[in-house]
């Protein structure tokens, strides 16, 4: 209690007291004594007063009892401190009914009371920002009245009860209500004038007169504009007219105002025309190089340039002045891989000593491996929609059915993976190697690697029929150029030498590695043609048995059972390196370019190679290696965000950089095309962007009524053949409004084993240049689906 008496300020003991005692510390002594003793307030020891705050407590004890030191105002008579009086002088209601010729008397009076307080130029400054609006400014109705000395309170004397406070104008009682909205909202009785008349509570004095008149707006007297707020109203009041305090944008010459000058630099056109300015100038060293690239491939920088004075010379209306920055951003991703493409991706065959080694299986093995695991028809399935019976149809292995702008077959068996073989720009025939399980729901590991388990690979040629007249049908053409047994199946996982890999004088496709069930990784060399010896009859399916060319082993004395579940082949120049993901979790990287270092053995005229690096990565089953990818500059003006959304998890993904789009299926049989370019779009642009997603999802139907398969827990293969049948539909622009129904998840089906069944495995598109809109899709229940994608006729 001792302590209360001199406002919580003290020390027990002679040390304890501070080296310092500053203004500061005593405030923060009597703010602490105050939040121990709650309830407590500081009173003055010369008049008594209390107070419930250090700083109020210790600015009253500044100036308590000194009645000298305290000036009465000439218009109003209320006394005030001298810092305060100066502030009170610019908004005093009293000082604006006195005559202009009595104008300069009040100057004098303003200059000799600084005079005497003896204050700087910084007080003087920080003491007016606590009452900055002029209530001279409610009155006017020109401009050039603020700053003048024009009389703005009402001269004729109405007969009323009540004289306003702020005009001066007598009303009758019950018009006193209407007679604020003059003056918006803000007005009080003569003699009743408000202490303290800051910017907030003027204010607060517009938004309670709004509250208590629902429906009615703040009108200026400036320029009639009409708002609905109290601070909206103060801010155009504040700015409204003045020419002066308008700001340019250096970079359009547009006139705006302070306040919304932040917001117009944020998508000023002309400043991102000089951002892409400096953009396009960096693409000059690839023409000054000498580099050029082959065939479709290439980007020139004249029609990088023609291409963006067009668009910029088109965009006249407001919305497409926020498109500016991202018009080009599709010619700039092809730009950027194209230069990566030109110094990595090899022109000329690259191992060239690595030639096709193969043995031809006899007919009856062939068939054997064949039709081991193939049903002879596929499920029932319709495209589209289902008017009558006569929709639903099915198909025999390798028969195919084609659409407007799709080609779908059907294999036989579950699609594991696809992948189209990385070929010149001057081949036009395509190549798409596609593995295949055994049945299914057969993708549990298999831990033990034996010979006599066999997988299937087949190869496949497409080629677009240019003699047929069809206009409403994609001309593509399919059939099986060959297939390939491989060892110790399952295949896990396979990839192409990304470039270098055809050599057509040597009868050579492709390098291909292929992982299996062990933990071995092979590198073979695939044959472009079969020889005439080799050559089957028609009606009959050619099956090969490659032998291998490199043999990547993690020990070369003894087999690891660790199977290697993922394998990336490098595309940095000269592809010699090789990374491969296991089961266990650990990942191997891999040099076959040293063929004389000490990673490297031979045997029998056959290379073996040693991983240079393995290590535990620390997550089990790996099965994506992902390409580090460096995010553009422009992005960092605004907030990232996640791309989208997919109703069931993602089972495979692939970024198609020549045509900038990023395709994935999902567990619930959805193919969905994105746009990722609104990845670092600026919100107001994000919002009026309308198709951003195409997508083309997968219903299940049942047919069989009677079937009870929805009673049994676990549903086999033949269940789902049975009883039920698969409705594709065709690839749709999904806009924002109806992203809701995309995402609905009614559309799941009721099992979560009918579920797998409908999923889709693996998406690839192809990257060569004349078919760079395919993309390959490959589905659990047999079907491939080859999609003829043009981004133009989905994203707007």
């Amino acid at each position: 209690m001792h302590i209360a008496e001199h406002y919580g300020v003290g020390w027990l003991k002679k040390d304890d007291k501070p080296h310092t005692i500053t203004r500061s510390g005593v405030i923060c002594m009597m703010q602490t004594y105050l939040k121990e003793n709650q309830g407590s307030r500081l009173i003055c020891r010369l008049c008594g007063r209390e107070f419930a705050s250090g700083l109020g407590m210790l600015l009253h004890l500044e100036g308590c009892g000194e009645e000298a030191k305290r000036f009465k105002c000439k218009y109003c008579s209320r006394s005030y401190t001298r810092l305060s009086l100066i502030t009170h002088l610019r908004s005093c209601g009293h000082r604006y009914q006195i005559s202009s010729s009595s104008a300069n008397v009040e100057l004098k009076t303003e200059r000799k009371i600084r005079t005497k307080s003896n204050l700087d130029q910084s007080q003087i400054k920080k003491s007016s920002t606590k009452a900055p609006f002029n209530l001279r400014l409610l009155l006017i109705r020109k401009r050039e009245d603020l700053d003048s000395q024009v009389v703005v309170q009402q001269q004729d004397q109405k007969d009323g009860q009540l004289q306003c406070g702020l005009c001066s104008e007598r009303i009758i009682k019950g018009d006193w209500r209407d007679h604020l909205s003059t003056h918006y909202g803000v007005g009080w009785p003569s003699g009743q004038e408000p202490r303290n008349l800051t910017r907030h509570s003027i204010i607060g004095q517009m938004n309670s007169y709004l509250k208590k008149n629902p429906g009615k707006r703040l009108t200026c007297r400036l320029c009639n504009r009409q708002l609905s707020s109290g601070l909206g109203m103060l801010l155009h009041l504040e700015g409204c007219g003045m020419k002066k305090c308008r700001m340019k944008c250096k970079y359009c010459a547009g006139s705006f105002t302070r306040l919304t000058m932040l917001q117009h630099i944020r998508i000023c056109e002309r400043q991102y025309e000089k951002e892409l300015q400096l953009d396009m100038e960096e693409q000059t060293d690839i023409d000054d190089s000498g580099v050029e690239g082959e065939g479709e491939g290439s980007v020139e920088l004249s029609k990088f340039k023609w291409k963006r004075t067009k668009s910029i010379h088109n965009s006249t209306k407001w919305t497409k002045s926020l498109y500016t920055r991202y018009q080009l951003l599709n010619d700039k991703v092809v730009s950027k891989w194209t230069q990566f493409t030109q110094a990595n991706y090899a022109k000329e065959p690259l191992y060239a000593d690595c030639l096709p080694s193969y043995v031809k299986l006899s007919w009856t093995e062939a068939y054997e491996l064949l039709n081991s695991s193939r049903q002879t028809k596929s499920m029932r399935f319709a495209y589209d929609k289902v008017r009558d019976e006569c929709d639903w149809r099915e198909l025999r292995p390798l028969e195919a059915i084609n659409t407007k702008n799709e080609y779908i077959t059907y294999f036989g068996a579950p699609v594991r993976q696809l992948e189209w073989v990385p070929l010149p720009p001057n081949v036009h025939e395509q190549y798409l190697l596609c593995s295949l399980r055994s049945k299914m729901h057969g993708y549990t590991r298999k831990m033990d690697a034996n010979a006599e388990d066999k997988a299937l690979m087949v190869l496949l040629k497409c080629t677009l029929d240019t003699e047929t007249r069809a206009t409403d049908v994609w001309p593509l053409q399919m059939k099986l150029h060959y297939g390939i047994r491989v060892q110790k199946g399952p295949v896990f996982s396979f990839a192409f030498m990304p470039s270098g890999g055809y050599m057509e004088s040597s009868n050579r496709l492709g390098l291909l590695a292929i992982a299996t069930a062990s933990s071995e990784i092979h590198i073979y060399a695939l044959p472009l043609q079969l020889t005439t010896e080799e050559t089957i009859q028609a009606g009959q399916d050619s099956i090969i048995e490659l032998n291998s060319l490199m043999t990547l082993s993690l020990d070369v004395k003894s087999s690891v059972q660790d199977q290697c579940t993922k394998i990336c082949w490098s595309e940095a120049h000269g592809h010699n390196f090789l990374v491969s993901g296991y089961a266990s979790g650990n990942v191997a990287f891999w040099d076959i370019g040293d063929v004389e270092g000490i990673n490297c053995f031979k045997r029998h005229n056959h290379n073996s190679f040693v991983p240079l690096h393995y290590f535990y990565f620390g997550e089990r089953n790996i099965q994506y290696f992902t390409r580090v990818v460096v995010l553009s500059p422009c992005g960092i003006l605004f907030n990232n965000k996640t791309i989208d959304y997919v109703l069931d998890s993602a089972r495979d993904m692939h970024f198609n950089c020549q045509e900038n789009m990023l395709i994935v299926v999902t567990e619930n049989g959805d193919l969905a095309f994105i746009n990722p370019r609104e990845l670092n779009m600026d919100p107001r642009a994000h919002k009026l962007t309308h198709n951003v997603r195409a997508v083309s999802y997968t219903e299940l139907a049942k047919l069989n009524v009677d079937s009870s398969v929805e009673n049994i827990v676990a549903i086999s293969g033949d269940d789902f053949q049975r009883d039920y049948g698969v409705i594709i539909k065709p690839l749709t622009a999904i806009p924002k409004a109806k992203k809701d129904d995309y995402l609905n998840h009614k559309r799941r089906p009721s099992s979560f084993e009918l579920m797998t069944m409908t999923r889709f495995n693996s998406v690839r598109c192809n990257l060569n240049s004349p078919a760079r809109s395919w993309v390959a899709v490959g589905a659990e229940h047999g079907m491939l689906r080859i999609v003829n994608f043009c981004r133009n006729d989905y994203f707007t």
